[in-house]
């Protein structure tokens, strides 16, 4: 067993990971780190890897997506969905800046380009840890006012011919109109305007805080331009002439808002077969399937990737109190593996030996179902399957009794992947049939009701057209932006205050390079502090930058810091040469001979 403060490194970049240890030890040598290397590789999975980081609870993790880039952002989304390893510091490090994106989407709390700036690789992993044992660091601070955009990151699930289903971090109103910038073409939704019309928090696919039901505007409104004609009424010389240019002032303006109608109808239709279109080639996962195991030993049972199977795979060692998990995700099953010793299976005297650990085990499973239980019976329209592994000395009927929910199944023995694969698959059959008789009923209940309106009715009148999403299309990408006043800078944090209530995640600017900044809480844990005019003041870490990026931001701060000086250099000299030439001017005055008049008078 590791350490108390263990702190890993899973990659292939043995140089670097070097590195990393050296000034770890010169810098925090008092916390008395352990350090452990991992490599996901044909011989160990980065399941195998992620069992092994929920047995130890290391202190930081350092994940380095250079190599095996799509088993390693698998590896960084199970950590950060595991409530016991979930709050742990997760740095990714990457080669190039192009690699950034994905690693974040993957739930890496702050990503570092691989170079020979190791300052904030340290800096920021222990910072996140723990700040009270962080060492600031002690460089030049540009104090500045400068007003930037901010770009805030978030995801696309689904796309309608109303709008688009997203998930992000994002705090939003319902009512709130916001600009969205995507890889929805132009060509087919001109606008970039959006209205929310929902904001939820349950029935989650990414991992994310929030759901929104974000509205097209389709089109920018346009103001009526009819200045011209309203110019020439103004000087008209004539009644008559005056009531002509007023007519063709209001035809004119049918004629414009008419043309502004036909384009929102226009557009909407496009979007309309766009979306039928795509419907046609994006299937969503119907089927989400929970497990709830303290040793998560179905991962050994598992040969391929977690997102290959054909429903929506979600693990945790444990629930939270009032299960926010189940609330998130909203699962269609529940899997709960009630003791993680198959009893049955040992002989007497090795039964005698774990009872201790039987008995704790039956506790925390009597504790985590009665909340599972609590919450899925106080909830309307929702009521999953529920499946308890190895609950001996009790059956299906018992339990149904005990919790109250007719939708429990107890099986005997261990979890086992293929006895879920095949629950999955038959629970998708019946639901399909549960849903086509439950439409097939209403068709008929509204043409019995009126045959002749309801005569061509049948179930595709009833589908929504939904273009779903793959996470790792460029579709799914989308952002806002919010104004904010830079005020402080240094080569590895930046202040920045606004009216806006941010999450404390990653954004992106622009200023003064392309870079990542990741707000974290102040010194007294609270998200923002006050600042001048009422204004919040935020805190964050710079990442995402490479070695030339941390010249460049020097180089600004630089400037920033000795601009005052440099100021008042330029304005001594100003008023020196200014002196200068005056004193020129009187002694040239001075030394000039006087003029006598040559002129006779007459």
């Amino acid at each position: 067993m590791a350490a108390k403060k263990a702190i890993y490194y899973i990659g292939s970049d043995i140089g670097y990971w070097d590195v990393i240890q050296k000034r770890m030890q010169q810098n925090y040598a008092v916390l008395d780190f352990a350090y452990f290397h991992e490599q996901v590789s044909a011989e160990k999975k980065y399941s195998d890897v992620f069992l092994d980081l929920v047995a130890v609870i290391p202190s930081i993790i350092y994940l380095d997506f250079s190599v095996n880039l799509k088993e390693q952002i698998q590896l960084a989304r199970m950590i950060k969905r595991e409530n016991s390893i979930s709050e742990i510091p997760l740095i990714g490090l990457v080669d190039k800046k192009s690699e950034v994106r994905n690693c974040l989407a993957a739930g890496a709390d702050v990503v570092h380009v691989k170079c020979g700036e190791y300052h904030d690789v340290i800096y920021d992993a222990v910072l996140l840890m723990d700040d009270k044992v962080a060492k600031p660091p002690v460089f030049a601070r540009g104090k500045l006012a400068k007003e930037i955009s901010i770009s805030d990151d978030f995801r696309i699930g689904y796309i309608t011919d109303k709008g688009i289903h997203a998930e992000g971090n994002l705090y939003l109103e319902e009512g709130q109109e916001i600009v969205v910038e995507s890889a929805i073409p132009t060509s087919i939704v001109p606008s970039k305007r959006f209205k929310v019309s929902k904001v939820d928090q349950i029935n989650l696919y990414y991992d994310s805080r929030y759901s929104y039901d974000l509205d097209f505007k389709f089109v920018d409104q346009v103001e009526i331009d009819v200045s011209d004609i309203e110019l020439m009424i103004q000087s008209a010389e004539t009644d008559e002439e005056k009531k002509k240019l007023e007519k063709k002032l209001i035809q004119e303006k049918a004629f414009k808002e008419r043309e502004a109608q036909d384009l929102l109808v226009h557009v909407k239709k496009k979007v309309k077969d766009w979306v039928r279109k795509n419907t046609l080639d994006s299937v969503p996962k119907s089927t989400k399937l929970m497990i709830v195991d303290r040793s998560l030993a179905i991962l050994s049972q598992i040969d391929r990737p977690l997102d290959s199977y054909p429903f929506a795979l979600r693990m945790q060692t444990y629930l939270n109190k009032d299960v926010p998990e189940i609330r998130k995700i909203r699962p269609s099953i529940i899997a709960f593996q009630y003791l993680t010793i198959d009893t049955l299976a040992l002989p007497p005297e090795e039964l005698e030996e774990h009872q201790e650990r039987i008995q704790q085990e039956r506790e925390q499973s009597e504790n985590q179902l009665q909340m599972i239980f609590d919450y899925l019976k106080s909830c309307s329209g929702y009521h999953p399957l529920v499946i308890i592994y190895n609950f001996p000395e009790k059956d299906s009927k018992e339990v149904q009794a005990q919790y109250q929910y007719p939708l429990t199944i107890v099986k005997g023995g261990l979890m086992a992947i293929d006895s879920l694969v095949q629950i999955g698959e038959t629970y998708e059959k019946n639901e399909k049939i549960r849903s086509d008789k439950k439409l097939q009923d209403q068709i008929k209940a509204l043409k019995a009701k009126d045959p002749v309106k309801y005569r061509a009715l049948t179930p595709a009148s009833f589908e929504q057209p939904r273009f779903y999403i793959s996470k790792s299309h460029d579709l799914s990408y989308v952002s806002t932006q919010y104004k904010v006043t830079m005020v402080s800078l240094t080569e590895s944090e930046v202040e920045i205050s606004c009216d806006e209530r941010l999450e404390l995640k990653t954004y992106r600017l622009d200023f003064p390079i392309s870079m990542s900044v990741r707000l974290i809480a102040q010194p007294d844990g609270k998200p923002c502090k006050d600042g001048e005019g009422g204004h919040k003041l935020y805190r964050g870490l710079i990442h995402s930058v490479g070695e030339e990026d941390k010249k460049e931001i020097r180089r600004y701060i630089n400037e920033v810091f000795f601009s005052p000086l440099k100021e008042k250099r330029e304005q001594e000299a100003a008023a020196f040469k200014e002196l200068n030439e005056k004193k020129k001017l009187e002694k040239e005055a001075l030394d000039s001979p006087v003029k006598e008049d040559s002129s006779e008078e007459e």
